[in-house]
């Protein structure tokens, strides 16, 4: 019966959450998660800053390796007297590098605390590299140093007398722009987002719901899995 998986999927994920010393997230020396790695350009095609031979690495303030063009081969983020920069909360400078396309301007990418990048880079001759379209994703699991602590952590009230109040996951407003898995936009994803995934656990949706993180169709068990991966606690 479907209640009896969603009963093994809580058990399974609260037993992963009783193991205090299980990092999911490389905060400080991130990598990008090969699910999520693709930006988009007109000209320049699909950009995937996943593959293994790149070794894109994101730290306070640089990124490094390789990302693929489909349409122009390796993009050198790290170039010599160049590179991209990070401003250690996100907001990415500084110029890669492609043989075929020249220089790229990545002044206008940000990665948001959740770890999801936005925004645009651009070049001279060949248009913008998108991380915005709609199937576009590159996910990393470095976070900027303003919510490593949960200084940014919006408060969740509790109802008079202390006991707290429950939280409808339809009175949630969700956000692309509030990162994968970061359903009610508060910087996390802990366990009001896993209440609020659960809420949905087995429902057939469309292609576009934000809860089906990996657009099976339906809100199941590889969902959660990709929850867990972004957790932050």
């Amino acid at each position: 019966m479907r209640y009896h998986g969603v009963i093994y999927s809580v058990f399974t994920i609260f037993f992963c959450l009783s193991l205090p010393f299980v990092a999911f997230a490389s905060q400080t020396n991130g990598t990008i998660d090969p699910a999520h790695a693709y930006a988009w350009g007109d000209d320049v095609g699909w950009v995937n800053f996943g593959t293994t031979g790149g070794n894109v690495t994101i730290t306070d303030s640089a990124l490094t390796g390789y990302a693929w063009s489909s349409n122009f081969g390796w993009i050198d983020l790290a170039p010599t007297q160049a590179g991209v920069t990070n401003d250690g909360n996100g907001t990415l400078g500084g110029y890669a590098w492609n043989e075929n396309i020249g220089w790229i301007n990545f002044s206008g990418v940000t990665i948001n605390n959740s770890g999801m990048f936005a925004g645009v880079a651009t070049t001279a001759d060949e248009g913008t590299i998108n991380f915005n379209c709609s199937e576009c994703i590159v996910t990393t699991d470095w976070r900027p140093a303003s919510v490593r602590n949960g200084s940014s952590t919006a408060p969740v009230s509790g109802g008079g007398g202390g006991g707290g109040s429950a939280i409808s996951s339809s009175s949630i407003p969700y956000s692309a722009n509030c990162g994968m898995a970061d359903f009610n936009c508060d910087g996390r994803v802990n366990l009001i987002d896993l209440s609020i995934l659960l809420s949905h656990y087995g429902q057939s949706v469309s292609a576009n719901s934000p809860y089906d993180l990996d657009r099976s169709g339906t809100i199941d068990f590889p969902d959660i899995s990709i929850l867990m991966y972004y957790w932050t606690g």
